[in-house]
């Protein structure tokens, strides 16, 4: 059972000059990790638990062989500390009903548990390689449309391989496919820097502190979009007084920038190669340096010799270039956005903050299921399933909402769940009670 205990700092961990200290408390013990830190694979989302309780963040990342490794290092048992039940600010988002939070872990680790031993974590060996084929065929689609002069078509093609080829690399990194981590890796590395340009270490250190600190306030950095957008209090303090002047009008403006997010997206991937990761501290960053540079380059010759022989005219190219970013931009930043940002962002040293399963619960939205929704948001509509447990493969996600249902209900803890047009419509109003504050 995780304890929720904060700040287990060793003198050990303190003293090291010129390191931070990485002292990070899991299943009863604290590690000193400061040494090794540099060493790990996921790079620096590791230090957003740097003093605090990480068991079911690491238990929800990592497989049985990172528990073997983590018996090599020093430990020291973490002090005991007696669970409270939930404060006023978590009943008041749970509508009023008390939640006893150490239940709360004890039965989810039960409920884990259960899920392992009924196989929620397999899947048929048959399912990726027809997924990934599938979404890979939009390509010759799209070459053939952009020969036989379909350059709007062509786009929309393009643009729907890179928008489901995200969601394939999203599972492949989360490592929700393969046992073998090194599979799921070289894979990926097809699927991001080759296919979509995008770097798959810039996509770990970003997605994984998002689900390691989901709408924490100056831990997420998906809700770090200032100066374009605000999402907290914090945000429009933090903002210029032209940057505020603008933000009035976030809730009009947010639309028209979600075609935007392929990019975006992109053109950070690219600055994080050039500008981290040759000189980083991470060795996993520096080691995979030269093939994220060469995968991305690689990427931009095929998509240079797709434009280039678009047969009408130049503009033409360009057109279809901008069809397809537009479409892989808004498909994935409506699914992106419709799962977090109505929802509260909230601070570590809260309730729900320090609960790694309550804080999913509290700050995940999920889409309304269906034939078209689970293929379109690539299974990412049952995002409090994901998020709860993110190496899950996507076929199973569908079953274990029915679990994850019953143990919200029997835990009296919320199930956030929108269909569509009402989930944006929940992002707007959200966006607009924080401009006004602008």
């Amino acid at each position: 059972m995780a304890t929720e205990t904060k700040h287990h700092f060793t003198p050990a961990g303190d003293k090291v000059p010129g390191v931070d200290p990485c002292i990070i408390t899991i299943a009863g013990r604290v590690y000193d990790l400061t040494h090794w830190a540099a060493s790990h694979p996921g790079g620096p989302p590791i230090m957003i638990y740097n003093g605090r309780e990480a068991t079911d963040v690491f238990t929800a990342f990592h497989g049985p062989e990172a528990f073997e490794l983590l018996k090599k290092f020093p430990s020291t048992p973490a002090p005991k500390v007696e669970m409270k039940t939930s404060s006023e600010a978590l009943k008041t988002q749970n509508g009023g009903k008390e939640v006893c939070l150490k239940r709360v872990n004890e039965n989810f680790e039960q409920l884990r548990k259960e899920l392992v031993a009924e196989g929620f974590f397999n899947v048929s060996p048959f399912w990726f390689p027809t997924k990934f084929l599938t979404t890979v065929a939009f390509l010759p689609l799209a070459i053939y449309l952009n020969l036989a002069g379909w350059t709007t078509l062509a786009g929309v093609s393009l643009g729907m391989m890179w928008q489901q080829l995200g969601w394939v690399s999203h599972e492949l990194l989360h490592h929700g496919v393969y046992k073998n981590r090194l599979i799921n890796r070289l894979i990926a590395f097809v699927g991001g820097p080759i296919l979509l340009g995008f770097s798959s270490k810039w996509w770990n250190e970003r997605h994984n502190s998002h689900h390691a600190a989901t709408n924490i306030d100056g831990s997420d950095p998906d809700i770090d979009n200032l100066p374009m957008l605000a999402w907290s209090a914090s945000d429009v303090e933090r903002a210029t007084p032209e940057q505020r002047k603008q933000l009035k009008y976030q809730h009009y403006y947010f639309w028209f920038l979600l075609p935007l997010l392929n990019l975006a997206w992109g053109l950070a991937s690219i600055n994080f190669v050039k500008d981290v990761m040759a000189t980083s501290k991470y060795s996993s960053y520096r080691n995979a340096f030269k093939y994220e540079a060469c995968g991305i380059a690689f990427h931009f010759a095929w998509l240079a010799a797709f434009l280039i022989f678009t047969p009408s005219s130049f503009l033409a190219a360009v057109w279809c270039l901008v069809v397809a970013k537009t479409v892989a931009g808004a498909g994935l930043a409506f699914v992106v956005f419709f799962n977090h940002y109505s929802c509260p962002k909230l601070d570590f040293d809260s309730d729900a903050g320090e609960n790694f399963v309550v804080m999913q619960l509290v700050s995940t939205r999920n889409l309304t299921p269906g034939v078209f929704t689970d293929w379109f948001c690539g299974g990412l509509n049952y995002q409090v399933e994901h998020h709860l447990f993110p190496t899950m493969p996507r076929p199973n996600l569908n079953r274990c909402s029915f679990r994850v249902r019953k143990f919200c209900k029997d835990n009296n803890l919320p199930y956030l769940c929108s269909d569509f047009l009402e989930g944006l419509d929940q992002v707007r109003v959200f966006l607009k009670d924080i401009a006004d504050l602008a």
